[in-house]
């Protein structure tokens, strides 16, 4: 989060320190919103949360540690849950598109396009997504499964996806605060196989503890098979940046 500099009076440093000090209590009080729900859980959501639409953007590295959105159209994830806490709907939607009907893969009852399947175990989390894409037709197989594993504080620490066309494994780590600092997602596509671990860098925040914007830093490890030396070689892929917005609406 970028800090407010300085002051040239001993007054106005006085103020900043109160001020400094009130927002590191509001941060605090922000922070000790509970998970009120397994699945605004899932997803690290604090407090009764109705809706949440997470953006994600290319961006470009400006100076040490800051981002700069590329103008490109963002993957957008879209989550609505009941008051209970229960997950209502959940829908990903394609890069350039903002239609609801490109949606390409989810858990959305109302959606005749995706059919999905939800496991619970016997604390309520969701262990499982399984469905079927049926805009793929008979020819062409549109099953996804996903799969979730959560730690002792139920958070979400490994999610594996398997999809139409590609496979992959999301690692999670946690601060303090229980929420993610780290990610780390192995993936696998015909004969490459990628590690990319994605630095956290929160930089805006709500009342409920919840951020609101974040930074991602990516650096990518490629395993190629090289029919030369017939094995796989590993090189050192594009270091990569993205900007994620979260728009969340709470139940009263």
């Amino acid at each position: 989060m970028i800090a407010l500099i300085g002051s040239m009076t001993c007054c106005a440093n006085q103020s900043k320190e109160t001020a400094k000090s009130e927002a590191t209590t509001a941060e605090t009080e922000a922070t000790t919103d509970k998970f009120e729900s397994a699945d605004w859980q899932l997803y690290n959501l604090r407090g009764k949360v109705k809706s949440c639409t997470e953006s994600k953007v290319w961006a470009e590295l400006v100076g040490t540690d800051q981002l700069k959105a590329m103008d490109e159209e963002p993957m957008v994830q879209e989550m609505e849950f009941d008051e209970s806490g229960w997950l209502l709907s959940n829908n990903y939607y394609r890069r350039s598109t903002t239609s609801r009907e490109a949606a390409e893969y989810g858990y959305n009852p109302n959606d005749a396009e995706v059919v999905v399947k939800v496991k619970r175990n016997d604390k309520g989390y969701i262990t499982e997504f399984e469905g079927k894409h049926k805009e793929f037709g008979e020819d062409y197989d549109g099953h996804f499964r996903i799969a979730n594993s959560f730690d002792d504080r139920g958070n979400l620490t490994t999610s594996d996806f398997t999809g139409w066309e590609w496979n992959a494994t999301t690692n999670y780590k946690y601060d303090p605060q229980d929420v993610y600092a780290e990610i780390e997602e192995l993936s696998a596509d015909y004969e490459e196989n990628t590690k990319e671990t994605a630095k956290v860098k929160i930089i805006e925040t709500d009342a409920h503890g919840n951020w609101t914007k974040a930074y991602l830093f990516c650096k990518k490890t490629l395993k190629t098979y090289c029919p030369e030396e017939d094995k796989m070689v590993t090189s050192k892929g594009e270091d990569t940046y993205y900007i994620l917005t979260r728009k969340i609406t709470y139940w009263e």
